[in-house]
C-alpha cells in the first residue's frame, strides 16, 4: 500500500510539471521568431539554416498562452486532489483517492493529445496562414470537448458498481476517439497513405508526427489496462502506471520536436539546402515543382522579343507590385526563363524611336556617366 501511494504521488507531481515544461519550451522556441538578421530574410542558406518561418509566430504565441492557462488550472487541480492530505488535521485521513488521481491523469493526457496534434495538422496543409491556425485549434477544441464529455460520463458511470458494461462502452468510445483515431491518421501521414507535403524521409520534418504517435501509443496502452476500471489494482495498476509515466516523459520533448519540424518546414517553403532538391512528398509522389510554390515577382519584368524589328519591349509580370530591383533574386537561369532585373533608376531608356537608317540622339552626360 505504501508503494502504491508513492506511485500516485509521482503522478500528481507529473501532471502540472509536464505543462510547465512545455510552456517554458514553447516560449524558448517562439523567441526565435521575434527578430531576424538581414541575411536570414534574404535567403543565406548558412545563416538561415536554423530559422523558423515568421508566419509560425502567431501559432507559437497562442500555444504559449494556452499552456500558461493550462499550468494554472493544473496547479488548481493538484490542490483539489491533495485536499485531504493538505488540509486534514488527522494523519489517518492524509491519503489520496486513487480514482481521482487516475481520472485527473487521464484528463491531463487528453489535453496533451489535443495539443500535440495542432502543429502536425498545420504542416499537413498547403499553406501556413492564420486561417489554417484557427482551423487547427478549432479541430483540437472540438476533439477535446468530445473527449472531456466521454471522460465525465466515464467517471460518473464508473462510480456505480452496477454499471460495469456501460463503463466499458464509454471507455471504449473514449479510447477510439482520443487514441485510435489520431493513431490511424498519423500512421497514414507517416506512410504516405494520406497525401501531404511532408517529406517522408526527413526525420526533422516528421519529428512532431513521430512524437505525437509515440505519446498516443503510450496512452492507448495505459488506458487499455483500465478500460473496465476507474481504479485499477495489481498488474493492471503497474502496467497502466508505467506506460502513463513514460507518456509524460515523452511529452516533455514536444517543444524540441516542434522546433525541428518548423525548421524543416521553413526549409521546404524557402527552398533552402539539398533537402528540397527534386524531393517527393506524400503518398502520390508529388515533386516540389508540382506543388506550385509561388514566389514573389517583385522586381522582375518580362521581356518579349520581336523577330521583325529586333527590339524588345518590357512589360510587368505583376502590375500591382512596383518594380524595385532585388539583386538577390537574379539567377543564371533567369534569362533563359525570360525574366531579367529592371534597369537601374539612372539609366533612362530612349525617348524617341530610332529613325529609318539612323539612331537615337546621344544620351545626356549625366546618364552616360
Amino acid at each position: 500500500a505504501m508503494g502504491v501511494s508513492k506511485m500516485l504521488y509521482v503522478l500528481c507531481a507529473l501532471n502540472p510539471l509536464v505543462f510547465v515544461a512545455n510552456a517554458i519550451g514553447f516560449v524558448l522556441v517562439s523567441r526565435q521568431t521575434r527578430q531576424y538578421s538581414r541575411e536570414e530574410l534574404w535567403g543565406d542558406s548558412q545563416v538561415a539554416r536554423h530559422t523558423i518561418l515568421p508566419a509560425w509566430r502567431p501559432l507559437l504565441v497562442s500555444t504559449c498562452k494556452l499552456l500558461a492557462v493550462a499550468s494554472v488550472l493544473e496547479a488548481a487541480g493538484l490542490l483539489v486532489v491533495l485536499r485531504d492530505y493538505a488540509f486534514s488535521p488527522s494523519r489517518a485521513h492524509k491519503k489520496l483517492r486513487a480514482y481521482e488521481v487516475w481520472a485527473w491523469s487521464d484528463l491531463t493526457a487528453l489535453c496533451l493529445l489535443c495539443l500535440d496534434g495542432v502543429v502536425p495538422s498545420v504542416v499537413m496543409k498547403h499553406a501556413v496562414t492564420q486561417e489554417t491556425f484557427r482551423r487547427a485549434f478549432s479541430i483540437a477544441g472540438v476533439s477535446l470537448a468530445g473527449n472531456v464529455g466521454l471522460w465525465v460520463g466515464r467517471l460518473v458511470v464508473g462510480l456505480d458498481d452496477r454499471s460495469k458494461t456501460l463503463l466499458q462502452c464509454v471507455s471504449g468510445a473514449m479510447l477510439a476517439l482520443a487514441g485510435l483515431l489520431p493513431a490511424w491518421f498519423l500512421v497514414g501521414a507517416l506512410t504516405g497513405a494520406v497525401p501531404s507535403r511532408v517529406r517522408l524521409h526527413s526525420r526533422t520534418h516528421t519529428a512532431a508526427f513521430a512524437l505525437f504517435l509515440a505519446v498516443d501509443a503510450c496512452w492507448i496502452v495505459s488506458f487499455s489496462f483500465r478500460v473496465s476500471y476507474i481504479e485499477p489494482n495489481g498488474t493492471r495498476f503497474v502496467a497502466g502506471y508505467v506506460t502513463l509515466v513514460l507518456m509524460f516523459f515523452l511529452q516533455v520533448v514536444l517543444p524540441f520536436a516542434t522546433h525541428k519540424t518548423l525548421i524543416a518546414d521553413t526549409k521546404f517553403w524557402r527552398g533552402l539546402g539539398k533537402y528540397n532538391a527534386n524531393a517527393r512528398f506524400g503518398g502520390e509522389g508529388l515533386r516540389l515543382s508540382e506543388l506550385c510554390v509561388h514566389r514573389s515577382s517583385s522586381g522582375l519584368i518580362e521581356v518579349q522579343s520581336s523577330s521583325t524589328t529586333g527590339s524588345s519591349s518590357a512589360s510587368s509580370t505583376n502590375p500591382r507590385v512596383p518594380h524595385q530591383p532585388r539583386p538577390s533574386l537574379t539567377t543564371s537561369g533567369g534569362a533563359a526563363a525570360g525574366l531579367v532585373p529592371p534597369p537601374p533608376p539612372n539609366d533612362k531608356p530612349p525617348t524617341c524611336p530610332p529613325p529609318a537608317g539612323g539612331s537615337c540622339p546621344p544620351a545626356s552626360s549625366s546618364s552616360s556617366s
